[in-house]
């Protein structure tokens, strides 16, 4: 099979790429094939952050904001068995950069977020 890769976006915004297997499994690094550029959410609602590989097993997920931290520990943010990263009750000091980190011991990959918190309709 031809290696390669194709790129879609949505106008949800949620971007997926297709890959051939040998690119994400065993013979290569992570390769993350859904994640969300922007995401826009009303204050005190759940976000999730989608991050997707293609062979979960095989590679670990974690999370950082934009300041550097770890959020994968915090009481509002889980990283789920899937790769999301939930974020309960979403304030406006959460807004910033996300980046979802796949690695194995071939490398890594990444892909950044945007969180938008809105003001609460009233």
């Amino acid at each position: 099979a031809r290696a390669g890769k194709q790129e879609v976006s949505a106008a949800t915004n949620v971007k997926v790429v297709q890959t051939d297997m040998n690119l994400c499994g065993k013979e290569g690094k992570p390769e993350i094939a859904m994640w969300r550029s922007t995401v826009m959410v009303e204050e005190g609602q759940l976000v999730v952050l989608p991050c997707r590989v293609k062979h979960p097993l095989d590679c670990q997920i974690s999370w950082t904001s934009g300041r550097g931290d770890g959020v994968g520990t915090h009481v509002r943010y889980a990283v789920r068995d899937n790769g999301d990263l939930a974020i309960y009750n979403v304030t406006w000091s959460d807004m910033g950069q996300y980046t979802c980190t796949a690695s194995n011991l071939r490398g890594a990959s990444y892909e950044h977020t945007f969180l938008y918190p809105l003001a609460t309709r009233s």
